[in-house]
């Protein structure tokens, strides 16, 4: 025979309870723990973006889209501080917020402020591929910034 075991639930404990299990609205501290992350250090220039990007019916140095040449020397100019031809509000990389980046934009989200997300008409890029790019980003970033550089 069973014994029957009853819990006594008030109104007071469900909602203590539903309210623990539905967690709090806030922010990620660790962004990469749900974006992928970097399994080995790469060369962004050449092993994502030339690799990826660079042919001629997307961003090489004869006729870029969106004005955007990925594959010449000197690419951070074009991008660290930069607006986007695309969308003018927003800076290629963002050397205060790197992480608002309008090129993290157009390689992490389906529908990005402005355009498509990148690469077009292709899967989009494996996480650990773009938790590289966004490590590539913060690098950058940050390298203009110690350089005292605010374009």
């Amino acid at each position: 025979m069973r014994r029957q075991v009853s819990l006594p639930f008030t109104a007071a404990s469900i909602l203590v309870v539903s309210s623990a299990l539905a967690g709090c609205p806030g922010t990620i501290d660790d962004r990469s723990r749900f974006l992928g992350r970097c399994r080995s250090r790469i060369d962004v220039p050449a092993q994502v973006f030339a690799a990826q990007c660079g042919d001629s019916s997307c961003h090489d140095a004869q006729s870029p889209a969106g004005e955007l040449d990925l594959v010449s020397p000197n690419l951070e100019r074009r991008l660290v501080g930069v607006r986007s031809s695309q969308c003018t509000s927003r800076l290629r990389i963002d050397p205060v917020d790197p992480d608002n980046s309008f090129l993290l934009e157009k390689l992490e989200r389906d529908a990005p402020e402005c355009g498509d997300r990148m690469p077009v008409n292709a899967d989009p890029l494996p996480r650990d591929v773009v938790a590289c790019v966004r490590t590539w980003v913060h690098d950058v970033a940050d390298s203009v910034v110690d350089a005292g550089g605010d374009r």
